[in-house]
């Protein structure tokens, strides 16, 4: 059955919006692509059947794409699939990723505290009145409070948003939901806390290298229920 240009571009901007939502290998995506393809085109080819015409329009993509479901649940139903085939990033991959973004968020922790480091140095190297230690007080505070703002901005809502930060990004890594789908928010935090904790994050990586090494996942990871998986290759 012959398609309207319209109805062909409907088609390939649908598949590459759901593609785009989906992390998956070269092989594996297109093999999805071929899939979404074909359904797509037989679908549409119905609904122009069921209303006796003879070339499929833009209406019938839309109404054939409609009945798979929204881009989120077509993806995600692909991914709970192909989930299983996703390739874990393993200690040495996951500690580089978070030595580059501690020192991103560490350098972006000291241009923002700059002004109370500044005023921190200046009284406590000249005589002032007792009071001013209250002052400096309430600016190690402030500083304290820079460095867990930037470390909630920089990992929880990259991740809950991107599912990577910019030290995953760079090497190729990406967290999911261990059904393969994106995480959200709450996932992020929680996969998260052990690194509002210092040397917490050192327990929780042996742990994943001693008890869950097959899926390399900390601790915080199986609470979270998230996986870290390879984007390249």
């Amino acid at each position: 059955m012959e398609f309207t240009q319209g109805a062909k571009d409907l088609i390939e901007k649908n598949i590459k919006i759901i593609l785009e939502k989906m992390t998956l290998s070269q092989k594996d995506r297109a093999d999805v692509e071929k899939e979404l393809r074909s359904n797509f085109f037989e679908g549409s080819e119905v609904k122009a059947k069921e209303r006796g015409a003879s070339v499929v329009s833009e209406e019938d993509v839309l109404k054939a794409v409609s009945e798979e479901g929204n881009p989120e649940e077509i993806a995600g139903a692909y991914m709970c699939s192909y989930a299983g085939s996703l390739k874990r990033a393993g200690f040495w991959w996951r500690s580089a990723a978070y030595i580059i973004d501690m020192i991103i968020a560490g350098i972006t922790i000291g241009i923002l505290s700059l002004p109370f480091l500044a005023l921190n140095f200046l009284f406590e190297t000249h005589d002032t009145p007792f009071w001013i230690a209250g002052i400096v007080v309430l600016m190690n505070l402030a500083i304290g409070l820079i460095a867990l703002g930037v470390l909630i901005s920089y990992l929880v809502i990259l991740e809950g948003r991107y599912g990577m930060t910019a030290g995953k990004y760079i090497l190729g890594l990406k967290v999911l939901k261990v059904d393969g789908t994106p995480i959200d928010y709450k996932d992020a935090l929680l996969r998260n806390i052990p690194k509002f904790f210092g040397n917490f994050i050192i327990i929780d990586a042996l742990i994943m290298v001693i008890f869950f090494n097959k899926e390399k996942q900390r601790a915080f990871d199986k609470v979270a229920n998230t996986i870290v998986v390879h984007t390249r290759g």
